[in-house]
């Protein structure tokens, strides 16, 4: 078709009145019609679809300036009008929409009334794909429709939550609960999981594995199996073009306990900047943060299941079997990186306990370092020092692996310091084996885990 019998589209500017009555006569039609267009490939009868890949606001007569519209995520796109063909609407409607313009709206983020991430759809289709309308969006056309999902589920939606049963109440008995999360299209690369609320059973009590309850991940790139508290942690799950579905799942047994799970399953774009680093379990950005080993116990947190945990009295133990890497993403104007123990827990010397060898934390244990000293369970550091260079204050080298019950560089110190690392990218490896109080080689006692802050460090200045 030549240029000539094309529609084209053509933007003008609307008056509130004027914009509030045709805003109202579309979402009358939207309600009422499927829209199908033929394309030049003549795949027949294609779908404009309203929910799949973007909200259709038809604008009687004019156009309008694209981001006039909160949410316009694409330019304006010609249609070949003469291949428009409309279902359920009369003849005279149909002429109607002949003469109308086509923006389209991409499916985007959006913050719902309670606070929950949801993805901007017509209020029609949030209710078929099953979700919950959680305010309006793209200007009062769509609606943040929320997707939460519980036991044996699917979704293939942007943004997903991830509940127990009865959510918000709690959940205390046996089951096994697993959802399936589809890619939304072969450009999705990685999965961002966010415990918002995240409570199961302990680690039985000798060496910290999840037997009662567990959190397990399958299809992507393997992670390591957790259980215990964990609100407030998150996961990347590397999923490469090439791979498919992921499916998580939690498994209760065993006694009472008060369990809850709200996880919000974000799906991250290959090309996104936000995108973690390759093989990174957490992913870190931003000036300085917060890592803590997952189900490691704050001292100044209480246990909130007392006297409930499966029999087991030790509340954040560190767990066993784990194998990630902690990354921190280099900011532009960085090389290097700090880590100090979290203030809050110092006082109780429970900040660092990565092979403990006493069951009182009241008394200060050395650290250790190296792979000699450290062959169980430790944190690996490129190059980590107490003074950001090579050459340590005690005459030492660097150092690449720290346990023990002191966070620090230096070697059979039993006072915490900053550990600093000038080698990109900046990561954190941690080890922990199979065992506890059982190793037959050290065995661990009182472990449970790390917590510590990070600030990077600005590049030394030239000349």
């Amino acid at each position: 078709m030549n240029g000539a019998s094309k529609s084209r589209l053509r933007r003008s500017s609307l008056s509130s009145s004027s914009w509030s009555s045709r805003r109202t006569l579309i979402l009358s039609m939207m309600n009422k019609c499927e829209c199908h267009y033929q394309g030049e490939d003549n795949a027949p009868n294609r779908i404009l679809s309203l929910g799949a890949l973007g909200v259709i606001i038809l604008v009687y007569n004019v156009g309008v300036q694209a981001q006039e519209i909160q949410g316009v995520g694409t330019s304006l796109e010609e249609i070949q009008l003469s291949n428009l063909t409309v279902a359920g609407v009369d003849e005279k409607q149909s002429k109607l929409i002949s003469m109308l313009m086509m923006i389209r709206l991409q499916n985007a983020p959006c913050q719902a009334d309670q606070g929950a991430n949801g993805t901007c759809y017509p209020r029609n289709q949030c209710a078929l794909l099953g979700g919950t309308a959680g305010g309006t969006c793209a200007a009062g056309f769509g609606v943040c429709c929320v997707f939460q999902k519980s036991c044996n589920t699917e979704s293939n939606q942007n943004i997903t939550y991830f509940m127990n049963p009865d959510w918000p109440n709690t959940y205390d008995g046996s089951i096994e609960c697993p959802i399936t999360v589809q890619k939304v299209d072969n450009n999705i690369c990685q999965y961002r999981l966010d415990f918002e609320e995240f409570t199961l059973a302990q680690p039985e009590p000798v060496d910290h594995q999840c037997e009662s309850d567990l959190f397990a991940v399958s299809g992507g790139r393997p992670v390591p199996i957790i259980c215990g508290e964990n609100s407030g942690q998150h996961m990347y799950i590397d999923a490469g073009p090439t791979s498919g579905n992921i499916k998580i799942n939690i498994v209760t047994s065993g006694g009472s306990y008060a369990r809850k799970w709200r996880i919000k399953v974000s799906q991250i774009q290959c090309n996104a900047q936000f995108r973690a680093g390759d093989s990174c379990l957490q992913y870190f950005t931003g000036m300085s943060g917060r890592m803590k080993s997952f189900n490691y116990g704050d001292p100044n947190i209480p246990n909130p299941n007392p006297m409930m945990n499966n029999g087991y009295m030790e509340f954040g133990m560190q767990l066993s079997s784990q194998e990630y890497s902690v990354c921190v993403r280099a900011e532009e104007g960085f090389c290097g990186i700090v880590y100090v123990p979290c203030k809050e827990a110092m006082a109780s010397n429970e900040t660092f306990m990565v092979s403990s060898t006493s069951q009182n934390s009241s008394v200060p244990q050395r650290t250790m370092s190296g792979a000699d000293q450290c062959p169980s369970d430790w944190l690996g550091i490129s190059c980590a020092t107490d003074t950001g260079r090579e050459q340590q204050t005690d005459g030492s080298s660097c150092v690449d692996r720290i346990c023990g019950g002191t966070f620090t560089s230096l070697s059979g110190s039993t006072s915490h310091a900053p550990v600093f690392s000038f080698s990109r990218p900046f990561s954190l490896r941690v080890h922990f084996n199979d065992f506890e109080m059982s190793d037959p080689r050290a065995p661990d006692q009182f472990n449970r885990g790390f917590c510590l802050d990070f600030v990077q460090q600005p590049c030394p200045q030239s000349g």
